[in-house]
């Protein structure tokens, strides 16, 4: 009876939210999208009623033309009509893709083909481009563009010769098979100025034959059978690229409809920002086009429209002072993008900023439920080539600024000068640090202030870069917040605290760090990033790039972009993420599964984007598994449950800016997670300073990202966590935030004597105590990892793995309040040291197995991290369902479960007084 009486609350829930998304989906006159805080969770309110943040991303795109070149020449053509106008900013790519041997091209031609009512004759089209290359290497130079640069990598040439028609000039584009590793997805593309209208059909064409390395060439042909597929295609350059050619408007409206079928009711798609010279009148015939589209094809869509705000070239050009400049690098120099330290671009793209919203809120006042201003690298406002090797901050912008900025925080020169230690320094001739002495920084452990007396400078530009790219932010936020009247969602890309741990040239330079400023601000709604790039493959934990619990914390949503590369993807090229597809049906149910019901348990939002507008999504039986959810979802509306779990990473952004490089950030922070999520228990993820404020204190609070902490907040976090299991990364307080490095920081904090040890190829062992403590394993050879650190007051049982000299790599000490301290100067962790950690703290663990876990409320969800049996514990007794089979299987507290590597479960149990 106790089953059936469970079974029939959870169906007369789900009911009654079926009838209420029902009514959602049919909503013809949208007033209000908000996000408001209830009983502790941020959800999306429509018109004041509570739904569920789950979104399709998408556009009117469609498959790559593919076409088949041989050994012998052949004329290949298409025909489209476009989806929206690209006035003077579109493009045609030609993708080779990376198999080893040549392509040749000759006669590319992209034309207008004339309607029979036209009295216009085919071939006299001014706007008509033919190469021919007969003109060399400068006809091929003027209007086309390669990506990578040849240069860069020796396996790829591009080069004009005599190999087309008839011997004739022709384009030669040779790959050959790299020594080590793989290739990127060669392509070439033209210049972004060219014209296509809706109203109008355009063709393009072009000659091609290809070679292979092994084939035998006679009288300049091969015998060879073999063919090779060039994959061609026009778009509207933006973030992300737009497709304009496709035959995707079938497969856009189908997937809109299966996401509106299960639940997911917004449409975030590409939508252009007009930028007119000055004196020239707006034109949205553009932004229309594609709204009206989706429209038609969707009556009931909730539209958030992705809003490109980078500055186009032209404008650039009149205003070079305003440009983004690198050091360091040649690549970068060729990407014109503004700084967002530049009060001009700031102040006009804010401007079309407001004009757009302007419009669309007067044609479309029922329609648009949001606005997503994106903006320079990947439209995600870090700044452009956060990944690449230079350094940026050098345009006169940037120096204008800093100097404003250091006036607003020092005031004079006497203040100035003392924290610097620099007696010559002045306000107003300031300049940013030096490229030679940043790029000299990179090679240290810290940016320490004690050992380094410029440090201090380097420490204020990069926390300099933050500002600048929140302020922006921050200034695109207010605008949307106000254009529409306060009454629409606000969303931003920002806060990848975690991800660009990675960056080489240390997180700084990805201008990230001042989550917390954009927290606090009452113009913002949701935040977002895609799901991490590490770890989110089949069998993964799909972590979070940011301290995503911090952020509901502070009322704001975090919404996931889930652009997982389903099974029906069909580029050669391995974007996003240099990740591979998920290669079959299942695989790809598992992983979105596992991904939306962490959403779920975490109160996430999430959009499943369709990143090409290829068809990602356009199979229903996808669609299926979020329909699935919709029971978690709808109790979750009914019964809002924040996530709390009992084991929480702490990251701290002062500290990450004053990484140098990714030596210890990499390996403790982004690899982090994984261990983290294989532990067989939820975590969370957040700032230290909700730790500090009293919102969170976990029963095992792992601190892996706060390196420089004041004397102050070394004493409160000791106050605070002194009666729980504390683990303390190597690093953790050991920069004091105003004086640098000193080991007592480190005893102060963490109650060890911590000892840096130069160790690559430290071979760690278990000790009896660490037997003792649960652990089997050592970690073996670490050659990724350059420092390491050793507790050098640990004596006896509290040493549990040492490095191969005897000194304590992990250790383990009771303070006076009863808690534990955990030193680990290894920056990497296992799952296998955190689970006996939670173990001792009192967490409760699901499995004692290695699984990648969530749970909250009454439900349990589990994505296997291997094969084989587990034991599942709920940690109460009552009977347990399984939610996606509608059954149940056992009685709890334990029982035993099959779980397949990829493969995901969820369970639900009774939840007793």
């Amino acid at each position: 009876m106790k089953n059936q009486t469970v079974l029939s609350k959870i169906l007369l829930i789900t009911g009654f939210f079926t009838i209420f998304t029902l009514m959602i989906g049919t909503l013809s006159a949208l007033d209000t999208a908000r996000v408001e805080v209830r009983k502790g969770v941020p959800v999306i309110l429509l018109d004041g009623k509570p739904v569920r943040g789950r979104m399709f991303y998408g556009g009117p795109g469609g498959q790559n033309n593919a076409f088949l070149a041989g050994s012998e020449w052949k004329t290949f053509s298409y025909e489209f009509t476009p989806s929206r106008d690209v006035i003077q900013c579109g493009t045609v790519h030609f993708r080779f893709g990376v198999q080893p041997g040549t392509v040749y091209l000759d006669n590319i031609v992209i034309e207008e083909v004339p309607s029979k009512s036209d009295s216009k004759i085919i071939g006299k089209d001014p706007n008509r481009k033919v190469y021919t290359f007969e003109g060399g290497t400068k006809e091929y130079a003027d209007a086309w563009c390669q990506w990578p640069i040849p240069k860069a990598i020796p396996e790829l040439s591009i080069k004009v010769s005599s190999c087309g028609v008839d011997g004739s000039k022709g384009l030669s584009i040779a790959i050959s098979k790299p020594k080590i590793g793989s290739l990127p997805d060669l392509h070439i593309y033209h210049h972004a100025n060219l014209t296509f209208e809706m109203s109008k059909t355009y063709r393009i064409s072009f000659s091609a034959r290809c070679e292979f390395p092994e084939d035998k060439i006679t009288n300049g042909s091969s015998k060879s059978k073999r063919t090779r597929g060039i994959l061609v295609a026009a778009y509207k350059p933006g973030s992300p690229f737009e497709r304009i050619d496709g035959n995707g408007v079938g497969m856009f409206r189908n997937s809109m409809t299966y996401a509106k079928e299960a639940g997911a009711p917004f449409v975030n798609f590409q939508i252009g920002l007009n930028w007119p010279k000055e004196g020239s009148p707006y034109d949205f015939k553009g932004q229309d086009s594609i709204a009206d589209l989706i429209l038609r094809l969707n009556p009931d869509a909730l539209l958030i429209p992705r809003i490109p705000m980078n500055a186009p070239d032209w404008w650039l050009d009149q205003y070079p002072d305003e440009k983004l400049v690198w050091k360091g690098t040649t690549g970068p120099k060729a990407k014109k993008v503004a700084t967002p330290s530049s009060e001009l671009y700031r102040q006009e793209a804010g401007k079309h900023l407001a004009a757009l919203i302007d419009h669309l809120e007067k044609k479309y006042p029922h329609n648009f439920a949001g606005y997503m201003p994106c903006g320079h690298n990947t439209g995600e406002w870090f700044y452009q080539d956060t990944w690449g090797p230079g350094i940026n901050g050098y345009a006169p912008a940037d120096t204008i600024a800093f100097r404003q900025w250091l006036r607003k925080k020092y005031s004079s020169n006497d203040h100035l000068r003392k924290a610097w230690r620099d007696r010559s320094v002045d306000l107003d001739t300031v300049n940013v640090p030096a490229s030679e002495y940043r790029f000299e920084v990179r090679k240290k452990m810290f940016n320490d202030v004690r050992l380094d007396p410029k440090g201090r400078s380097l420490l204020d530009f990069n926390e300099f870069l933050q500002d600048m790219m929140a302020d922006t932010v921050l200034h695109f936020a207010k605008i949307c917040r106000e254009h529409s009247q306060g009454k629409k969602l606000v969303v931003f890309f920002y806060g990848y605290l975690y991800e660009f741990a990675r960056v080489p040239n240390g997180p700084a330079i990805a201008g990230h760090y001042a989550l917390s400023r954009l927290l606090k601000s009452p113009d913002i709604d949701i935040l977002c990033s895609p799901i991490s790039y590490n770890d989110r493959r089949s069998g993964g934990y799909a972590p979070s790039m940011t301290a995503g619990e911090s952020v509901l914390q502070a009322g704001k949503l975090w919404l996931f972009e889930d652009d997982t590369r389903t099974y029906l993807a069909t580029e050669n090229v391995m974007l996003p993420g240099m990740l591979p597809k998920e290669e079959t049906l299942e695989m790809t149910q598992n992983v979105l599964l596992r991904n939306t019901a962490q959403c779920a348990m975490k109160n996430y939002a999430a959009w499943w984007m369709d990143l090409f507008q290829h068809g990602w999504y356009d199979d229903p039986k996808l669609w299926k598994e979020m329909k699935r959810l919709e029971v978690i979802d709808n109790y979750f509306l009914e019964n809002p449950t924040p996530f709390q779990p009992d084991i929480i990473t702490f990251v701290d952004e002062k500290s990450m800016i004053s990484l140098p490089n990714n030596q210890i950030s990499s390996p403790m922070i982004y690899l982090g997670r994984i261990p983290f999520g294989r532990t067989g228990a939820p975590y969370g993820m957040s700032l230290i300073s909700d730790l500090m404020n009293g919102s969170v204190n976990g029963k095992l609070n792992a601190f892996i990202g706060i390196a420089r902490l004041s004397k102050e907040e070394r004493k409160a976090i000791r106050t605070i966590t002194a009666d729980r299991v504390n683990l303390w990364s190597m690093d953790s307080g050991y920069l004091d935030a105003e004086e640098g490095s000193d080991r007592s920081n480190f005893m102060e904090l963490a109650g060890f004597d911590r000892e840096l040890i130069k160790n690559p190829n430290a071979d760690i062992q278990i000790t009896d105590a660490g037997k003792k403590f649960g652990l089997s394993a050592g970690w073996g050879k670490l050659n990724r990892a350059q420092y390491f650190a050793a507790a050098a007051d640990a004596k006896g049982d509290e040493i549990l793995a040492v490095y191969p000299n005897g000194k304590a790599a992990v250790a383990i000490r009771k303070t006076d309040k009863g808690g534990y301290s955990i030193f680990c100067g290894v920056p990497e962790l296992t799952s296998e040291l955190i689970r006996s950690a939670a173990r001792l703290a009192g967490a409760h663990l699901f499995t004692d197995v290695d699984c990648n876990v969530y749970a909250n409320g009454p439900f349990v969800v589990l994505h296997g991290a291997q094969n084989g049996d587990l034991t599942l514990d709920t940690g109460r007794p009552g009977k347990i369902f399984d939610v996606l089979e509608k059954k149940e299987i056992g009685t709890g507290p334990k029982i035993r479960i099959s779980l397949k590597k990829g493969e995901t479960k969820i369970f639900q149990f009774e939840l007793k007084p």
